[in-house]
C-alpha cells in the first residue's frame, strides 16, 4: 500500500469514495482507445442496453457487427470532435443508415416516467487512474471520469504532505499538457481539475501558459478557500458531493453550456466559450430548488451575491430550474416563472443568458422587449404554456393596472437587484395579480361594501401563498432583509444564500477599488465683497457657499488639472493604452462645468483624448445663459453614450447620478469622485471600477468630497456577511396612528368619509380633494413646529405601513383607511417655507484656492459578520432653529473650517513658532520703523530660522512643510500676515 505522504494514495482515498459510495467503475488503460479519446466498449455496451433494437437493426443493416461497432465509434468521434462531448451527451448523434442514437439519459422532471428512469439508471460512470493520454509518449494524467464511455473530467491531484499544492497542479495542465492533444482539445473534455488537500480549482478550456483556472471553492468564513473538515480532507466536497452520478448528471443537463462568444455590439464572433458553473452558483441554484420543492409556492429567498458572482447565469439557471420543478407527484411546483430586473431595459447580457440556457422553444418569452406589449400579452403568455417570463419592474406594474384577470396558481418572481423599493406600489401591483383567482371573480360579480372592498385589497398583500420570491442583491438593506431574508430561531434575518464581496475579491473575481484610494483636501479663503454686513441663515448661506466654491471656474479648473496629470501619468497607458476613467460630479449643471473644463483643458495641451458627460434633461447655466442637453454636448444621441465610450479616444466618462449603478465597463481603472457617498449608493457607484479583464490588476480613486473613513464607514456592511438584528415591530403602526390622533388635525370621521369615497366603485377625483381639503387648512393653521412634527410621522405611517402590509397579513380595515388617507394628503402639505438667501452668492468672491492630496491608503475593511438593526419609524421632527448670522461670521466659520491643512498637534508646533517669531526683538524694532517690504524680508529670514530649529523636534512637521513649495510659500505667507496684524495694532503708530 502506498505511503500516506505520495499522491498515490490521496488517489487511492478519491478511488475508494467513487466506486464504493457513488457506484463508480473501475478503468484499465487497455480498455481506453487514445485515437478515437473514449472507451469503446463502454459506449457500445450503454447503446446495447439502452438502444437494444435500434443497435441490433444498425448491426443487420451493415452485416458485420465489428464493421458496425468501427463505424459508430468513427462517427462520435467526427460529431465530437467538431461539435463536442457536451452535444453529443445532451443531444445524441445521427448516423447514416442508422438514425438517432442517444449516448446519455437524464433523469426525468416528471417522476412517475418509469421507462425514462430505467433508461437514465443505465449510464455509467468509470474512474481511471494514471491514464496516459498520447500516443507520442507514455505521459499520464493523475485521474480522469468517464460517462458512458466518453471523458468528462480530468484531474491533477497534489498531495501537499509531499511538498506540492494546486498551484503545481494548474502549473502542470499549462507547462506539460498539450491542447492539441485529443483528450486536452477544447470541448472535448467538460472541465479539468487541479485538486489538493485544501483547495479545487477548475477551467473548461487549455490554453498552455495562458490557461485560466477558476477556483472551485466553498468559501470559508465569508472569505476565498474551504473551512476544515472534521473528517477528511477539506476537498472532500468534490468527490463526495459534486461527483456523485445524479449530480454529475444534472450539471450536463443543466449548467455546463457552450456559448458563442459575442462583441460589443452583440454579434457573434468566431469564437466559443464552454462554461461550468462556480461552486456558489450551483449550490445557490440547487438549495434554492430544493426548498421550494420540499415547502412548495410561497416563501421568500434573499440571495446576497456580490457583484462578481456571475449573477446573470445563476438568475437564468435558477429560472429553468424552477420552470421544470415537479412535486412528488408529478405535478409543476410553479406554473410560471417571471424574471423582474428593477432596470428599465432589461439588460442585454441576462437575455441573451436566458435564450442560451432555455433551450426549449416557446418556453420562453420577454415581455419587456417591446413598448407595445401589454395585459394581454402577458395574460396570453400565462395561458399559452410561456414558462418563463421575463420584464422590468416598471413595465410589469403598468401591465397590471390594466390587467381584469389571471389565473390564481403558482409563481415563482426572481427579482434582479433587490431593493426596499420592491416593496412599495409596484410590487403591490405584482402581487395583487399573481394572487387573483377564480373565487375573486366570482366576488366581482356581487356587490361589495367598503369594508369588503378593503378587506380584499388587504388579501392582496403579505406573503402570498401561491407566490414564491427569489430575490438577489449586492448591498442588501434591512428592509431587503427582513422581506426577503430567512427569519432564524433566534430571531434574526439572514440570506439564504452567500457569496460576499470579500470572497468575491480574494477569489479573484472583482478588484478591490479600495486599495489605491486618495482622498483630497480643499483648502479655500472667501472674500466678501460688499461693504454692509447682512445676516442670513447660517446653515443655508454656509450650504450655499460651499456649492459655490465646488462650482467655481478655479475650483474645477484645479481639480480638471490634478486629473487629467493622474490620468496621464499613471492611467492612460494601462490596458494597452485603453484604459478609460470615469469623473463623478454631484449635480448635473457641475457635469456640464466639468465637461466644458476637461475639454479645455485637453485641448490647451495638445491631448488626443476626449471626455463624454452623462445626464438626464436640460441643464441651463445662469453663468452663460445657455442650455445644455447630453446629446447636444457629446454630439450624438443619448441612448448611444454607454457604446461611444468604448471607443479608443473616449477615454473620460463625466456622470451625474447616470451611469452610477448597472454599467459594466471593464476598461474602467480610474475613478474621479467629486460628490459625496454614502450607503448603498457608496458601494454600487465605486463598484464600477471593479470589473475584471485581461491585464486590469489595479484601480485608482481619487476623491475630492469624502474622507477615508466616510468610504469604509459605506463599504462595511456589504464587505462580509450580513445579519438583521430583529425584525421590525408591527406595532409601531398603531404607536404612530395614536401619536398622530394626538395632534388633533384629522378626525376619524374624516378618514371614514375619504375612504367611502377612495374603495367606492368609481371614485371621483374632485370629492377625494374636497374630502382632504379641509384638514389640509387646520394642519396649515397649526404652529410651525406642530406641522412639521405631523408630517413627518404621518410620512413615516405611509412608508411603515406600505413595508409591513407586505410582510405580514394585515386585516385592520383602520390602518389600511388611514393609509390611503395620509398618502392623499401629504401632498398637500406644503414643505417649511425658506428660501435659500441665493443673493449672498453675489456678495463674495474666492480669495484663495488649494487643492491637497493626503496621503494615499488602502481602506481596510473588517472580516466577519456586520449586524444591522431595523429603521426606526415614527421618531418624528422638530424644528430647527435659524440661525441669523452675518454674512462676516459665516465666511469667517467657512474659511477657519476649510482653509487650514495641519493637525491640532501641528496647530500647537504652530502657535509655539509664532511665540518664537513674535519674541524677536530685531523683528519688532524692524516693524516699528520700517517699511514693508523691509520688515517682510526681515521676517522671512527670522522665520526660516526659528523653522529650521524645529527638524529635531518636529521632523515630521518640518518635513510636511519644506517638501511642498505651496504649502511652504502658503504657510509662510499666514505667518507674516499673522505677524503684521497681530503686531501692527499693539504697536504705536510712526509720527509723521
Amino acid at each position: 500500500m502506498a505511503k500516506i505522504t505520495t499522491e498515490a494514495a490521496f488517489e487511492e482515498h478519491i478511488e475508494d469514495v467513487l466506486l464504493k459510495q457513488h457506484g463508480f467503475f473501475s478503468a484499465k488503460q487497455e480498455d481506453y482507445d487514445k485515437a478515437l479519446c473514449l472507451r469503446p466498449e463502454t459506449v457500445i455496451s450503454f447503446i446495447r442496453a439502452t438502444q437494444t433494437k435500434k443497435w441490433a437493426d444498425y448491426c443487420e443493416l451493415i452485416g458485420d457487427k465489428a464493421q458496425a461497432t468501427r463505424n459508430l465509434l468513427n462517427r462520435i468521434k467526427e460529431v465530437v470532435d467538431k461539435e463536442g462531448t457536451l452535444h453529443v451527451l445532451r443531444k445524441g448523434f445521427d448516423i447514416h443508415g442508422g438514425g438517432h442514437f442517444n449516448l446519455c439519459y437524464f433523469e426525468p422532471t416528471n417522476p412517475v416516467a418509469e421507462e425514462s428512469r430505467r433508461l437514465y439508471q443505465e449510464n455509467l460512470l468509470h474512474l481511471q487512474r494514471q491514464v496516459k493520454f498520447s500516443e507520442k509518449d507514455e505521459k499520464s494524467l493523475d485521474m480522469s471520469i468517464f460517462l458512458n464511455g466518453l471523458p468528462i473530467f480530468t484531474i491533477e491531484l497534489k498531495n501537499q504532505i509531499s511538498g506540492q499544492n494546486v498551484g503545481h497542479a494548474m502549473k502542470q495542465y499549462k507547462t506539460t499538457r498539450n491542447p492539441k492533444e485529443p483528450l486536452f482539445r477544447f470541448k472535448r473534455c467538460l472541465a479539468h481539475f487541479a485538486v489538493d488537500n485544501d483547495l479545487v480549482y477548475v477551467t473548461t478550456e487549455l490554453a498552455g501558459a495562458k490557461t485560466m483556472f477558476l477556483p472551485f471553492n466553498q468559501g470559508s468564513d465569508g472569505g476565498a478557500g474551504n473551512p476544515p473538515c472534521k473528517i477528511g480532507y477539506a476537498t472532500s466536497y468534490l468527490w463526495q458531493e459534486v461527483w456523485q452520478k445524479s449530480r454529475i448528471l444534472d450539471l450536463i443537463q443543466r449548467f455546463i453550456r457552450v456559448v458563442d462568444e459575442l462583441d460589443d455590439k452583440g454579434k457573434k464572433t468566431n469564437k466559443q466559450r464552454q462554461i461550468f458553473p462556480r461552486f456558489h452558483q450551483l449550490t445557490c441554484v440547487r438549495e434554492l430548488g430544493a426548498d421550494a420543492q420540499k415547502y412548495g409556492a410561497g416563501r421568500r429567498y434573499l440571495n446576497q451575491h456580490s457583484a462578481g458572482s456571475g449573477k446573470t447565469n445563476c438568475i437564468a439557471w435558477l429560472a429553468n430550474s424552477l420552470a421544470t420543478l415537479h412535486t412528488p407527484d408529478a405535478k409543476p411546483v410553479f406554473s410560471s416563472v417571471i424574471v423582474i430586473s428593477d432596470r428599465r431595459v432589461i439588460d442585454r447580457q441576462l437575455q441573451r443568458t436566458l435564450k442560451q440556457v432555455i433551450e426549449t422553444p416557446g418556453m420562453l418569452v420577454n415581455i419587456a422587449a417591446d413598448d407595445g406589449m401589454t395585459s394581454k400579452h402577458l395574460k396570453d403568455a400565462l395561458e399559452d404554456g410561456k414558462r418563463i417570463i421575463v420584464t422590468t419592474l416598471q413595465k410589469f406594474g403598468v401591465i397590471m393596472d390594466s390587467m381584469g384577470e389571471l389565473p390564481g396558481e403558482r409563481f415563482a418572481v426572481i427579482v434582479d437587484e433587490a431593493h426596499s423599493s420592491q416593496a412599495g406600489q409596484s410590487a403591490k401591483a405584482v402581487q395583487k395579480v399573481l394572487s387573483y383567482s377564480s373565487e375573486d371573480e366570482k366576488k366581482d360579480e356581487e356587490e361589495k361594501t367598503v369594508e369588503d372592498r378593503i378587506l380584499e385589497e388587504l388579501k392582496h398583500r403579505g406573503p402570498q401563498k401561491n407566490v414564491s420570491h427569489f430575490a438577489f442583491t449586492a448591498t442588501p438593506k434591512p428592509e431587503t432583509l427582513q422581506q426577503f431574508g430567512t427569519k432564524k430561531k433566534d430571531g434574526t434575518y439572514r440570506p439564504f444564500s452567500l457569496y460576499t464581496m470579500r470572497q468575491a475579491i480574494e477569489e479573484g473575481f472583482i478588484l478591490d477599488v479600495l486599495k489605491n484610494y486618495a482622498t483630497y483636501d480643499q483648502y479655500w479663503a472667501l472674500l466678501k465683497k460688499v461693504k454692509d454686513d447682512p445676516e442670513f441663515d447660517g446653515a443655508k448661506a454656509k450650504s450655499l457657499l460651499k456649492q459655490f466654491v465646488s462650482r467655481h471656474e478655479r475650483t474645477i479648473a484645479k481639480k480638471v488639472a490634478i486629473i487629467v496629470e493622474h490620468f496621464q501619468a499613471s492611467v492612460s497607458t494601462k490596458l494597452g493604452g485603453k484604459a478609460k476613467a470615469m469623473i463623478v460630479t454631484s449635480s448635473r449643471l457641475h457635469a456640464v462645468r466639468y465637461r466644458l473644463a476637461i475639454d479645455a483643458y485637453l485641448k490647451s495641451i495638445g491631448s488626443p483624448y476626449k471626455a463624454l458627460v452623462a445626464f438626464t434633461d436640460t441643464v441651463k447655466d445662469a453663468k452663460d445663459g445657455k442650455e445644455y442637453t447630453e446629446a447636444k454636448m457629446n454630439g450624438f444621441p443619448e441612448a448611444t453614450t454607454a457604446d461611444r465610450f468604448e471607443a479608443d479616444e473616449n477615454r473620460f466618462l463625466i456622470v451625474a447620478s447616470k451611469f452610477q449603478t448597472g454599467f459594466d465597463q471593464p476598461k474602467l481603472v480610474a475613478m474621479y469622485v467629486d460628490k459625496k457617498l454614502n450607503g448603498v449608493a457608496c458601494v454600487q457607484t465605486l463598484s464600477r471600477l471593479n470589473r475584471t479583464m485581461a491585464g486590469k490588476v489595479e484601480t485608482f480613486v481619487l476623491d475630492f468630497e469624502n474622507s477615508a473613513e466616510d468610504i469604509e464607514k459605506g463599504f462595511q456592511p456589504f464587505y462580509d456577511r450580513v445579519t438583521l438584528s430583529k425584525e421590525t415591530d408591527p406595532n409601531q403602526l398603531y404607536n404612530i396612528r395614536t401619536d398622530l390622533d394626538k395632534f388633533g388635525i384629522h378626525e376619524a370621521k374624516d378618514v371614514e368619509a375619504f375612504a367611502k369615497l377612495w374603495f367606492a366603485d368609481k371614485p371621483k377625483l374632485a370629492l377625494l380633494h374636497a374630502a382632504v381639503d379641509p384638514v389640509a387648512e387646520k394642519w396649515k393653521a397649526e404652529a410651525e413646529e406642530e406641522q412639521v412634527d405631523y408630517k413627518s410621522k404621518a410620512r413615516d405611517f405611509v412608508k411603515l405601513y406600505a413595508f409591513i402590509s407586505h410582510l405580514v397579513p394585515l386585516r385592520d380595515t383602520g390602518l389600511e383607511k388611514l393609509a390611503v388617507f395620509l398618502r392623499f394628503l401629504l401632498p398637500k402639505l406644503p414643505a417649511k417655507k425658506g428660501e435659500l438667501p441665493l443673493e449672498v452668492l453675489g456678495m463674495v468672491d474666492m480669495e484663495k484656492l488649494a487643492v491637497r492630496k493626503n496621503n494615499k491608503k488602502d481602506i481596510g475593511l473588517k472580516r466577519g459578520e456586520a449586524t444591522v438593526d431595523p429603521l426606526n419609524y415614527g421618531g418624528g421632527a422638530t424644528l430647527t432653529e435659524e440661525e441669523r448670522q452675518a454674512l462676516s461670521k459665516i465666511i469667517e466659520d467657512l474659511n477657519t473650517r476649510f482653509n487650514t491643512s495641519f493637525t491640532e498637534d501641528e496647530i500647537m508646533v504652530i502657535k509655539q513658532l509664532e511665540k518664537k517669531i513674535g519674541d524677536d526683538e530685531a523683528l519688532q524694532q524692524q516693524l516699528k520703523n520700517g517699511s514693508r517690504h523691509a520688515v517682510e524680508a526681515t521676517f522671512q529670514q527670522v522665520a526660516k530660522d526659528a523653522f529650521e530649529d524645529l527638524v529635531n523636534e518636529n521632523f515630521k512637521f518640518y518635513k510636511k512643510v519644506s517638501e511642498d513649495n505651496e504649502v511652504s510659500k502658503e504657510f509662510f505667507a499666514r505667518l507674516f500676515e499673522w505677524y503684521v496684524e497681530g503686531h501692527s495694532k499693539s504697536s504705536p503708530k510712526k509720527k509723521s
